[in-house]
């Protein structure tokens, strides 16, 4: 596997309709439970536009028909990415068998992977073997101010966490997950960061500082939508967004046109499509 660049991924250039991007919903099941959550499976059929928001989770032989009139539609597949409806590395046999048909059918693709991190320094040799990019959302590495943000978690081993010992944990296994990630030179990474104003914008330069002395390229500051718990939280101004953005720059490259994607939408040259309006037609 050749080094990264930047240059060959929208999520970093933010040229989105240039490439033909596939999300590949895989996989129900979460590892931490985060405040503002909205994630996962659609309700009663209704379509909601929300980061890792999914009709239902695919399966191996409808990834291949998809990314095969993908292709066909769109004339080639650029990246392919698994973001959710759960956390990927907490269904990591069902994405680990979704790449192997990703690698298969459209070897030429990028593959990337969206985590919270929490599992991942006990995958990083399999996830690294797989994919070509990694993201991690990092949104508190004070475990006082990440006890505001999330509120349970779920070990490897099966123990359940809760409260501040959660916390402190999610935050433990996410520095732990950069510094894994930093001795892999050949994976492209990025981290994001939720902005959460009142709560974590004051970790947002530590994040920055965290992520460049782990070698991440590239970090992406996020803005609240509001959700779960924090339904009725205020989303941050777009001044807020945009110091927040400013502080992170200091230390690292900092992305300003994330789409903020469901789990199960394409983007063919700029043009959003849910994945299942493919797999419908005859």
């Amino acid at each position: 596997m050749r080094g990264p660049c930047p240059n060959d991924h929208p999520c970093y250039v933010g040229e989105h309709g240039k490439f033909v991007k596939v999300h590949l919903p895989v996989g129900g099941r979460c590892n931490i439970h985060c405040r503002f959550c909205e994630s996962g499976l659609e309700h009663e059929g209704v379509r909601v536009d929300y980061p890792g928001r999914a009709v239902r989770t695919i399966t191996g032989d409808e990834a291949r028909t998809a990314l095969k009139r993908v292709k066909e539609h769109c004339g080639r597949v650029d990246v392919v990415g698994i973001a959710g409806p759960g956390d990927p590395l907490a269904n990591w046999e069902d994405v680990k068998e979704t790449f192997d048909v990703v690698a298969e059918t459209v070897p030429e693709a990028k593959r990337c992977l969206s985590t919270n991190g929490v599992w991942l320094p006990d995958l990083i040799d399999e996830v690294t073997e797989l994919v070509h990019s990694v993201t991690i959302t990092v949104n508190a590495l004070d475990p006082e101010i990440a006890a505001d943000i999330y509120d349970r978690a779920l070990t490897p081993e099966g123990e359940v966490l809760t409260g501040k010992e959660a916390a402190r944990w999610i935050v433990e296994r996410q520095e732990g997950a950069m510094d894994a990630l930093k001795k892999e030179r050949y994976i492209l990474k990025k981290v994001n960061f939720v902005l959460v104003p009142g709560v974590n914008e004051d970790e947002v330069e530590r994040v920055a500082e965290r992520a460049a002395d782990a070698g991440f390229h590239a970090m992406n500051v996020i803005p609240l939508i509001p959700g779960g718990d924090m339904k009725d939280h205020r989303p941050p101004t777009c001044r807020e967004l945009s110091r927040a953005r400013d502080r992170a720059e200091k230390y690292i490259t900092v992305m300003r046109r994330c789409m903020q994607c469901r789990a199960d939408v394409i983007h063919c040259r700029g043009r959003p499509r849910l994945i299942w309006e493919l797999l419908e037609e005859d």
